[in-house]
């Protein structure tokens, strides 16, 4: 008999890393589900929200906070929602808001001002101050690298959203 060598060849054992390795990707994701995505779905859903009404706002210019209209062309972000309030009578179809409730998320914002977010014909954030004759528009962004909004979602996965003084808004700051 003659002297074999025995083992696998490079090609079998290629073959193998790449299987435990699809393998492995396919049972990691199952096991992780989709809870583990649901901070960065909510945040792509925010970011549409609020580019939607950025240009609504664009396209309605607001003077005063006092317009019977004015609230429909602004973005409410509290700790628990996230988006126009509903004002069919003069926005029918409007895209629907993010609540705390229904999408198991938790919003929090540095650098806002206010809950209120109204956008100027640049598409600038702004806010209003005083009433009547003294109101005066400012910026709704404090510091210079704008607004950022958190998402958390129920397992903890944390993403963001931001909103610059100039009125980009994006994703991940």
């Amino acid at each position: 008999m003659k002297n074999r060598q025995q083992g696998f060849t490079l090609v079998e054992l290629v073959v193998v890393i790449i299987l435990v390795g699809i393998l492995g990707a396919t049972a990691t994701s199952k096991m992780i589900g989709r809870s583990s995505f649901d901070a960065h779905l909510n945040r792509d859903q925010a970011i549409s929200i609020a580019r939607q009404v950025q240009i609504l706002s664009m396209n309605h210019l607001v003077t005063s906070a006092n317009d019977a209209n004015a609230s429909c062309y602004s973005l409410q972000v509290s700790s628990g929602y996230l988006g126009s309030p509903r004002c069919d009578n003069v926005l029918p179809g409007m895209p629907p808001a993010l609540t705390a409730a229904d999408n198991n998320l938790r919003l929090s914002a540095e650098g806002l001002a206010v809950e209120n977010l109204y956008f100027d014909m640049l598409g600038q954030p702004f806010y209003f101050t005083g009433t009547g004759e003294n109101e005066k528009r400012v910026s709704a962004c404090r510091s210079r690298s704008g607004c950022k909004i958190t998402f958390r979602s129920g397992t903890n996965e944390q993403t963001t959203m931001c909103i610059n003084q100039e009125g980009y808004i994006y994703a991940g700051c």
